[in-house]
C-alpha cells in the first residue's frame, strides 16, 4: 500500500452541497451510467464519491444503501448492529413500511382495543358466511351426487364429464363449513386471549400509583397532620403542652420518611415548615 502524499491537501465539503442520486447518463464509465451513486463526499478527490452504493435500504433509490463499501456502506446497522439498543427503528425501516410504522407510533401501542375489535369483526364475518351457505345436510347431498357423477364418468372414461365433476366437487368443498368452523374456533380463541390480556392491562393500570399521585397524596397527608399538630384539634391538654416546635418538626419528618418508604419514592419534596 502506497503512503499518502503529505503535500496532497484534503478538500472540505462545500456548504450547501447536495449529492447526486444517480450517475449522469453520459458518465465516462458505461457500467455506472444512470446507476445509484454513493452519497458520501470524497475529500481526496474533492468531489462526490464515484462508487455505486452497497445493496440494501436507506438510499432514495430503492434497493441501495446510502454509501459504498469504502464509506462504511457494508457496516452493520439497525437491529443487526451488535450495540443495537432497540431505538431508531424508523431510520432503517423499509420505505414502504414507514407510513404504517408512523401510524402505529401515533396511537397507544399497549392498548389492544383495536385488536379485539378486529378479531370480533372477523368472527362475525365467519358466522355470517356460514349462515349464507345454507343447511350443511343439503351441501352434503350435493357433494354425494357430484361424487357419483365422478365415478360414472370414470367408468365411462368420459374425460370431459370427469373434469366437470371434479370441478363441481372442488367448488362444493370450498363452500364447506368445516374449514370455516376451524378458522372460527381459532379466531375465537385468539379473541379470548386478547380480551384477557387487555382486561389484565386495564386492571393493572388502575392499580398502579404514579409518582405524581404519590407526591399529591403525601402533601395532603402531611398538610392534615400539620394542621392537627399545629392547632391541636382533638388532642388532650397534656399532649398539646408536650408538642413543642422541635417535637412537631421531628414528627412531621418521621411521617414523611415513613410515607416515602411505603410509596417507594426515594425523595419526596419537603416544605420549608417541615
Amino acid at each position: 500500500m502506497t503512503a499518502p502524499d503529505p503535500e496532497r491537501r484534503r478538500v472540505r465539503k462545500p456548504e450547501g452541497w447536495r449529492p447526486e442520486l444517480r450517475f449522469p447518463a453520459d458518465y465516462p464509465s458505461k457500467t455506472k451510467r444512470s446507476k445509484a451513486r454513493c452519497q458520501a463526499w470524497n475529500p481526496n478527490a474533492g468531489k462526490q464519491c464515484a462508487q455505486v452504493p452497497m445493496l440494501g435500504d436507506g438510499h432514495p433509490i430503492a434497493g441501495y444503501r446510502t454509501t459504498c463499501r469504502s464509506h462504511r456502506g457494508k457496516a452493520s446497522r439497525g437491529i443487526g448492529h451488535y450495540n443495537f439498543q432497540g431505538k431508531g427503528r424508523s431510520l432503517y425501516m423499509p420505505p414502504r413500511l414507514l407510513p404504517l410504522y408512523e401510524a402505529a407510533l401515533s396511537g397507544e401501542l399497549l392498548d389492544l382495543s383495536d385488536s379485539v375489535a378486529t378479531l370480533e369483526t372477523r368472527s362475525r364475518q365467519l358466522l355470517q358466511s356460514m349462515s349464507e351457505q345454507g343447511d350443511p345436510s343439503v351441501l352434503l347431498a350435493e357433494v354425494k351426487a357430484a361424487w357419483e357423477d365422478l365415478w360414472r364418468a370414470s367408468r365411462a372414461k368420459d374425460e370431459r364429464a370427469h373434469a366437470a365433476a371434479r370441478q363441481r366437487i372442488d367448488g362444493l368443498l370450498s363452500r364447506g363449513a368445516a374449514a370455516v368452523w376451524g378458522e372460527l374456533l381459532e379466531t375465537e380463541e385468539q379473541l379470548r386471549k386478547t380480551v384477557e390480556t387487555e382486561t389484565g392491562r386495564r386492571v393493572k393500570m388502575r392499580e398502579m400509583l404514579s409518582i405524581e399521585d404519590a407526591v399529591a397524596n403525601y402533601r395532603m397527608l402531611t398538610q392534615a397532620v400539620r394542621d392537627v399538630l399545629t392547632a391541636g384539634t382533638g388532642l388532650p391538654r397534656e399532649a398539646k403542652e408536650a408538642l413543642t416546635p422541635d417535637v412537631r418538626t421531628a414528627l412531621l419528618r418521621a411521617i414523611a420518611d415513613r410515607f416515602a418508604g411505603i410509596a417507594g419514592v426515594a425523595d419526596l419534596p419537603r416544605s420549608a415548615s417541615s
